[in-house]
């Protein structure tokens, strides 16, 4: 029969190993989302550095995080619902302005449209 002083360091260390796996999962997944979403790194040899995620997005890239097409952030730029940077002739958004602008919407409250019947 086990002693009560053994069964609690037993309970312990399992506990400890939980946390250390626990721990290693959540590393490996916000490592993962600072690399991407498929966690593709540049090839040592091909002599590209990761910078991190990109500071700017261009349409598509912002359309695939807000999962729209990105005709609809274009025309949210033309609306001024979301502030871009101009780069040359091109247009970019920050990660910033997309939470500001989620956070935005997040925040208004919902309104029901009722469509009266002719």
């Amino acid at each position: 029969m086990k002693r009560p002083a053994d069964a609690h360091d037993e309970l312990a260390s399992l506990i400890e190993r939980e946390l250390v796996a626990a721990a290693r999962r959540i590393a490996e997944a916000i490592v993962s989302e600072y690399l991407g979403t498929n966690g593709a790194q540049p090839s040592p040899m091909s002599g590209a550095r990761s910078l991190g995620p990109k500071l700017l997005l261009d349409a598509s890239e912002a359309a695939e995080l807000l999962g729209v097409h990105r005709s609809t952030i274009r025309e949210m730029w033309t609306a001024s619902e979301l502030r871009f940077i101009r780069i040359g002739r091109g247009r970019k958004v920050t990660r910033t302005e997309l939470e500001r602008f989620i956070a935005e919407r997040e925040a208004r409250p919902r309104t029901h449209r009722v469509q009266a019947l002719h």
